[in-house]
C-alpha cells in the first residue's frame, strides 16, 4: 500500500503551531473561567453554604477545559511525522 500523501515540513510546522495554540487558548480560557467563577463562588459561599456543590461543579468544568486543550494538543503532536 502506498502512502497517499507524504507529510511535508510545512505540515509538521502547522501541526506544531496548532498544538501550541490549543494549549495556550484553552489554558487562558480556563484561567479566565476559574478567576471569575472562583471569585463569585467565594462570595456566594459566604452568604449561603448550600451553593458549594454548584460552585464546585462550575469550577471543575472550567478546569476540564484546560485538560481538553492538552488532550487535543497531544493528539495533534502525535500526528507530526518523525524526521
Amino acid at each position: 500500500a502506498q502512502d497517499p500523501a507524504p507529510f511535508s515540513e510545512v505540515t509538521a510546522w502547522v501541526l506544531a503551531i496548532s498544538a501550541a495554540a490549543s494549549i495556550i487558548g484553552c489554558s487562558l480560557a480556563a484561567a479566565i473561567v476559574i478567576k471569575s467563577v472562583g471569585t463569585a463562588a467565594i462570595s456566594a459561599l459566604t452568604e449561603n453554604e448550600g451553593v458549594f456543590f454548584k460552585a464546585f461543579l462550575v469550577i471543575a468544568l472550567g478546569e476540564a477545559l484546560a485538560i481538553y486543550g492538552v488532550i487535543v494538543a497531544i493528539l495533534l503532536w502525535l500526528k507530526i511525522p518523525s524526521a
